[in-house]
């Protein structure tokens, strides 16, 4: 994990070399190209599928004295492009012009090995293109900093949503979901804070639909470029999202912090939230099952704890900096030895 400062910089040695901006598109994939034959590794991982490395990947297809080539695959809308959606899922779609590039990268790019976050794209490439692609491997885990995103040593009554307002992430779902919670139990409800983070295109609509809800005066609307205090002094964390929490950096800062989680059971929620555990998986998303489930935390708030304690045990053990480092060590180390 580079800062961003040492983004465009590759290790030479003992010394980094600058490639320049990113806007630089053809200074980058020529220097790119020299490194990848000049045998000086054994290996170049890429972490995104830009169009602009097809420039110096696809003269490399039939070349023999090149390092190995490796690729991070993050993003979910390739599953809708490679394999159905799941029951009840909508992924949102990729748009013709970066499939073409995907497409050209799955067909042609010299790649020695795939990383993918997500089993439907796996699988889908595998189907789709055979078993003479490239070896295409599934991460199962993600880390935040555990001493950054900590409990509080006292936790509040409150209950947290977190995301980009925009139509996957489903935040009217959230707040119809509360509407429930209110009707059904009213004192519950009230002793109970609401805190809903985030910005983008539906940002007018949510606002409208707390008015139209009645939730004004329990529920608010906010915006932080630093949320780790908020995440600390919280007690449930709720995610709606419409097709994958694996990996949603919101719900595992969450968890650090110590919250319990209350999530749509889509893609591979399980990977972070252990149904009975540290959480509750909902899999029917409507506003009456999210409700109920988030009723069980509110009248209960021993339980939030204990779910919580389990949340942070689960970032600390399994989902740490230390596993990410030897996953992807075995798997360059699987790409090199193929050599």
């Amino acid at each position: 994990v580079a800062p961003a400062g040492d983004i465009g910089k590759v290790l030479l040695l003992d010394s980094e070399q600058t490639l320049g901006l990113v806007g630089q598109r053809f200074s980058i994939p020529a220097r790119l190209r020299e490194l990848a034959t000049s045998g000086k590794f054994d290996l170049l991982h890429l972490a995104m599928a830009l169009p602009r490395h097809l420039l110096w990947l696809l003269p490399l297809r039939h070349s023999r004295h090149r390092s190995q080539i490796t690729l991070n695959l993050n993003d979910y809308r390739l599953s809708r492009m490679l394999a159905p959606a799941r029951t009840g899922e909508r992924v949102p779609q990729i748009g013709p012009k970066q499939w073409v590039s995907y497409s050209m990268y799955f067909r042609y790019a010299p790649l020695d090995g795939i990383m993918s976050w997500y089993d439907d794209v796996a699988q889908g490439l595998r189907r789709r293109y055979g078993t003479q692609f490239a070896p295409v491997t599934v991460a199962d885990y993600c880390f935040v900093d555990p001493t950054r995103f900590r409990p509080a040593s006292k936790s509040d009554p409150e209950l947290l949503y977190v995301a980009r307002l925009v139509p996957e992430k489903r935040p009217e779902l959230f707040l119809q979901s509360l509407a429930v919670v209110r009707d059904v139990d009213p004192v519950g409800f009230s002793q109970w804070r609401y805190r809903l983070f985030g910005k983008g295109p539906l940002e007018g609509k949510v606002r409208a639909l707390i008015a139209e809800l009645r939730l004004s005066d329990r529920v608010q609307l906010a915006s932080a470029p630093e949320l780790a205090a908020a995440f600390s002094t919280a007690s449930v964390f709720v995610s709606t999202q419409e097709h994958e929490n694996f990996t949603s950096l919101s719900m595992l800062e969450a968890m650090a912090s110590g919250n319990a989680i209350v999530a749509r059971d889509v893609g591979r929620t399980d990977r972070f939230v252990q149904h009975g555990h540290n959480g509750l998986l909902v899999p029917d998303g409507s506003p009456e099952a999210l409700g109920a489930a988030m009723l069980k935390l509110i009248r209960d708030p021993a339980r939030a704890r204990r779910y919580g304690e389990v949340s942070r045990r689960i970032v600390l053990e399994t989902h740490s900096a230390a596993n990410v480092v030897r996953e992807f060590e075995s798997f360059w180390c699987d790409g090199v030895r193929t050599q």
